[in-house]
């Protein structure tokens, strides 16, 4: 269930609970972190896909791992990370 969302000028993907959704590799400090969970037997659709590779499944968007904002603002992201724009 992703949305879109309006903001800072641009849209951007959200999860159900208007969190953002972004992409990126963090290298330290990654609590705000938190893998955007996919379902057990999913296999994705155009450029979704799922990842079974750690403990649980992760969406993956156009090859990259996706993660759901953690912040008090839920559409700001964690710096370093890229935003996921429709």
């Amino acid at each position: 269930n992703v949305g879109v969302r309006f903001s800072g000028g641009a849209y951007v993907l959200i999860d159900q609970e208007g969190r953002a959704l972004f992409t990126g590799d963090c290298a330290a400090g990654c609590a705000q972190w938190t893998a955007f969970g996919g379902p057990m037997a999913g296999k994705g659709i155009g450029e979704w896909t799922v990842s079974s590779a750690g403990d649980q499944p992760q969406w993956l968007f156009r090859g990259k791992p996706v993660f759901v904002s953690q912040n008090d603002d839920p559409l700001t992201i964690p710096a370093g990370a890229t935003a996921l724009h429709p």
